[in-house]
């Protein structure tokens, strides 16, 4: 009798096991800071300008172009990991 219940048991506990579902991966949500557009340039709507206020603006500009170069790399980079781990995850 004692044979027959642990019979019983393990096979509750094995048909339990195989009777889960599976569980799909999601791709995460990529952060906040990544979403983020970058700025636009500014432009120099005069037809007549300063040099200072001319490089004041390329300057600027710069400024603009590599923290969005930056954040570009950071979102590849997020990216390129973050589907690395659910490829490995999903085999």
């Amino acid at each position: 009798m004692r044979k027959l219940l642990l019979f019983c048991v393990t096979l509750l506990f094995l048909s339990g096991c195989a009777l889960v579902t599976p569980v799909a991966a999601k791709f995460p949500e990529a952060p906040e800071l990544l979403m983020v557009d970058c700025e636009q340039l500014d432009k120099i709507g005069k037809d007549k300008v300063y040099l200072s206020e001319f490089l004041t603006t390329v300057v600027g500009n710069y400024n603009k172009y590599h923290v969005c170069s930056a954040q570009n790399a950071a979102w590849r980079e997020w990216y390129k990991k973050q589907k690395e781990i659910y490829n490995k995850v999903g085999k």
